[in-house]
């Protein structure tokens, strides 16, 4: 009877020894701060980076860490980057697209030099990508 009751004990203690939790840090933004440079069409949220773990051990390329980087607001959180990306149907993540804010200065630049334009051109949005993976080092 001993033996029934420690085994289940011990295999719960070896899957916590071999889980691997991800690090996530997280900062609020705001349009304030960026003024026109802002790239959404919500006023504010939250930018976070989760570090992606491989095999229990954080990944990265030339010295800097893998992240999953997301923006959160309006109880809606939406993938940033292509690993996000990845994880948007099991995670539940929306298209960066519903909240991403056209610029009528660029189209504008292309009505001007006679180029058809793509269908939409949107604002800039690299500072805040790389604040977020910023977050994960």
């Amino acid at each position: 009877m001993r033996l029934s009751k420690a085994l289940p004990l011990a295999l719960c203690g070896c899957f916590f020894a071999l889980a691997s939790f991800a690090q996530t840090w997280s900062v609020h933004i705001t349009k304030e701060e960026y003024g026109e440079k802002w790239p959404f069409t919500v006023p504010a949220g939250t930018l976070t980076c989760e570090t992606l773990l491989i095999n229990g051990k954080p990944r990265s390329i030339g010295g800097s860490l893998l992240g999953i980087v997301t923006f959160h607001t309006h109880n809606k959180t939406y993938a940033m980057n292509g690993l996000a990306d990845a994880r948007a149907a099991s995670r539940g993540y929306r298209p960066l697209e519903e909240i991403w804010r056209a610029n009528p200065d660029i189209a504008r630049q292309y009505k001007e030099a006679r180029i058809k334009p793509p269908d939409i051109i949107r604002v800039d949005f690299s500072s805040i990508l790389k604040r977020g993976l910023a977050l994960c080092r």
